[in-house]
């Protein structure tokens, strides 16, 4: 390789540097959806020498052919694109949505360097950019990913868990890539456009407020998403609060109208002492048919020692009844001491069980909710809905439900959709989240008539 060439292959080196800070712009956020072992320094070492040797080819590639960077650097992040998006365990519009943000980042980084190559070498031929200049843009990629890192590893993770919504997502998406293809083509070919009364200034000062746009526009979208999330627990621990005084309610009644069945029993004694002594034995059967029909009857099941739980099994269990759905239930759980509904995220650490009471039944409810559903679409003869809620060996909360259902499935991506309303399946993706974020794993499966779920917990 001449001289001209080494150079230049340096220069294509350096400026493509930067995927390794944009690589950990991609991955902070999904620090808890990796299909590898991200402790695994084999699997680490591994995606960074993958990354190297796609850097170095394209490097070699763009110093024998003197093109357009672009042309060469979109096939890259193609590329790019799909390895990473295999390489992680959430839908398409979420990854997508990330890497374009990321891209979005460094573009801003690639008109900061231009600027400063502009300054060194103003006489610069047009479309040329130096060592210099690619080193100052990777070292400002590197500052500002550092900068980034705790909010990216943070709350940028706390988005990709709980956010499901794959249209909110593809807005994201929109946004990234405007502030992209901006910078795309504001980046300066021509340097002594910059000298030209005062571009070089308005040039600096708009990308700056750009770029504290953008990260003013992901502050207010995490605070938008928090706030409607935090909306929606409200409601949750708000419903599971209406099951429960709803089964209090019910219970009460019930424990008044034994009382009142217990305070006139005496009479009834007495009423059967003297029809047994009249010998009347059949007015004693049609008395006692009678008491027996007009005893109360219990409604409230008490299915495990959890309050919130007990009352979201019950409100089920009746609707499941309704539709006439055959229950086969088995809760063995240990003890949880009552808590109140604003104290649900510290709950996990008073709990024998490694989730909190809100938690656990968004999961059993969803699935039940689900496969309540999917019984209404198959006759009456053939609904059932089996549910097991156990700890096994001390060491993990397994949730396993199997119900009828009429085989009509949606999937995407290897992902279940819902098949009564539009989008995704919400309520598996939620189930999911809650599984990873404990570090456990829920899978879903169906034959031609049971549709199957199982969640794995660690405690």
């Amino acid at each position: 390789m001449t001289g001209p060439d080494r150079q230049q292959f340096l220069i294509e080196f350096i400026s493509y540097m930067v995927f390794f800070p944009a690589a950990l712009v991609c991955l902070l956020p999904m620090r808890n959806h990796s299909r590898l072992n991200r402790y695994n320094r084999t699997y680490q070492l591994a995606i960074g020498a993958g990354l190297l040797l796609l850097i170095l080819a394209a490097s070699f590639i763009g110093s024998l052919y003197p093109f357009d960077t672009n042309l060469l650097t979109i096939p890259i992040l193609i590329i790019v694109f799909i390895a990473y998006h295999r390489c992680q365990a959430v839908h398409i519009s979420k990854s997508l949505s990330v890497f374009v943000y990321a891209c979005a980042l460094m573009s801003f980084m690639a008109n900061y360097a231009s600027e400063f190559d502009a300054l060194l070498h103003p006489d610069a031929a047009p479309d040329s950019f130096s060592i210099e200049g690619g080193l100052f843009q990777f070292v400002i990629s590197c500052l500002l990913v550092l900068a980034l890192a705790y909010p990216l590893r943070i709350y940028g993770s706390r988005l990709i868990d709980s956010l499901h919504d794959a249209r909110i997502w593809n807005i994201s998406i929109l946004i990234s890539g405007i502030f992209l293809v901006f910078n795309i083509f504001f980046i300066p070919h021509n340097y002594r456009t910059l000298y030209t009364n005062k571009v070089f200034r308005t040039h600096f000062i708009t990308v700056s407020l750009l770029l504290c746009l953008m990260l003013l526009l992901s502050a207010i979208f995490y605070y938008i998403v928090e706030t409607l999330q935090a909306t929606a627990k409200t409601k949750e621990r708000n419903r599971i609060l209406e099951m429960q005084e709803k089964q209090y309610i019910t219970q009460q009644r019930y424990m008044e109208d034994t009382a009142r069945v217990r305070h006139d029993f005496r009479q009834t004694v007495h009423a059967l002492q003297a029809m047994s002594q009249a010998q009347d034995y059949d007015g004693i059967a049609a008395y006692l048919d009678k008491y027996i029909k007009a005893l109360p009857q219990k409604e409230y099941v008490r299915y495990c020692n959890h309050n919130a739980l007990n009352a979201l099994l019950n409100h089920y269990a009746q609707a499941a009844l309704a539709e006439h759905i055959e229950l086969n239930w088995r809760i063995e759980l240990p003890g949880r001491k009552s808590i109140e509904p604003w104290e649900a995220d510290a709950a996990i650490q008073k709990s024998n069980l490694p989730v909190s009471d809100v938690e656990l039944c968004s999961i059993i409810g969803n699935i039940l909710e689900n496969a309540i559903y999917a019984c209404r679409e198959i006759p009456e003869e053939s609904r059932y809905i089996e549910l097991s809620v156990t700890v096994h060996q001390q060491a993990q909360l397994c949730i396993v439900a199997s119900n009828s259902f009429s085989g009509n499935v949606k999937k995407r991506d290897g992902k279940y959709l819902s098949t009564h309303r539009k989008g995704n399946g919400i309520g598996l993706a939620s189930i999911a989240s809650t599984a990873e974020h404990y570090g456990g794993v829920s899978t879903f499966s169906h034959n031609d008539r049971e549709f199957c779920s199982n969640v794995m917990i660690p405690m």
